[in-house]
């Protein structure tokens, strides 16, 4: 796992804490890549069914994914 993938993943989790959908911009300014970046990890691991995208701008993890 590179380091970009740990810090987007990281971003997920605290981004998601109150609710289980996050923008894709927020987890980018989070983790501090940018936005194409988080865009190309974000379906590599919805391809891997770690978590569910929504109309390209939305990210969902379910509480049991966390």
């Amino acid at each position: 796992m590179s380091s970009i993938e740990r810090e987007i993943l990281v971003a997920i989790l605290k981004t998601t804490t109150k609710n289980n959908h996050v923008e894709v911009e927020e987890i980018s300014k989070e983790a501090r890549v940018p936005s194409e970046v988080t865009r190309r990890f974000l379906i590599k691991f919805h391809e891997e069914n770690f978590l569910e995208l929504k109309d390209e701008d939305k990210v969902v993890v379910a509480g049991w994914q966390r």
